[in-house]
């Protein structure tokens, strides 16, 4: 018998999670965590979960008779929770096609530059950028005018084309507390921006505000306590006070 579920890992030491779904011959509970802990690429993650096995909580929060049922579940969790930019999570991605028939269906670019399929109703609200099979609907960087395009020219010019919903990120202004879609320059650059979820910032001996991603870029990794003397945790009202 094959079993099919949702399952949730969390962190509880430091509120972090990972949604994901599986299919396995053995029960849920008697998998995840046991035999399987996730299908992350993170390789830090997956062997923080076998050193320290006190730090984490698993939770089958679903099971179904289909694997099409459980990946439904699994792409509506990534993206009320947007997985894929959220620092409370370990996904680096989100699950966006089921891959099963989609007949009658849009090929689109969502506003975080994912590819997704979905109906011609949804895509006509006007948040996605068309995606056919094989064209693209893009802009040229120089001239600035909408074009069609095949894939491959789209992808082998990256420099020339640029979509509407390109190099976009959902974020929040940690003054205003205003969550806006801005670029991702400008979010990367800027630590007034944090993702929507986000509770947490850190500093260093300099008073300099770092989010998670900006020490990922630099090699650290919070969760691990040797930089804890080096970078502290604070909450994002105290952060505004070193961002002034």
């Amino acid at each position: 018998m094959i079993y099919y579920y949702v399952y949730r890992i969390t962190n509880i030491k430091y509120k972090k999670h990972y949604y994901g779904s599986r299919s396995s011959k053995k029960l849920p509970e008697e998998d995840i965590g046991v035999y399987y802990f996730s299908s992350s690429k993170d390789k830090e993650f997956l062997k923080d979960q076998k050193n320290n096995p006190q730090d984490y909580k698993y939770k089958v929060i679903k099971k179904f008779r289909t694997r099409k049922e459980a990946l439904k579940l699994e792409i509506k969790l990534h993206n009320r929770f947007n997985v894929g930019i959220n620092e409370s999570f370990y996904n680096k991605s989100k699950q966006t096609s089921s891959k099963f028939d989609v007949t009658g269906k849009v090929n689109c670019i969502d506003k975080e530059g994912n590819k997704v399929i979905i109906s011609p109703k949804k895509y006509s609200n006007g948040s996605y950028t068309r995606f056919d099979t094989n064209k693209v609907h893009c802009y040229n960087k120089h001239t600035k005018n909408k074009i069609l395009v095949t894939v491959d020219e789209f992808r082998n010019n990256r420099s020339k084309y640029y979509t509407a919903t390109q190099n976009k990120v959902t974020a929040k202004n940690i003054f205003s507390n205003k969550i806006e879609s801005i670029d991702e320059e400008v979010f990367n650059k800027d630590p007034k921006w944090v993702t929507p979820t986000t509770k947490i910032v850190w500093i260093d001996s300099n008073k300099r505000v770092f989010r998670r991603g900006d020490l990922l870029k630099i090699k650290v990794d919070p969760r691990y306590k040797k930089w804890a003397n080096i970078y502290q945790q604070i909450s994002l009202e105290e952060a505004k006070e070193y961002l002034k």
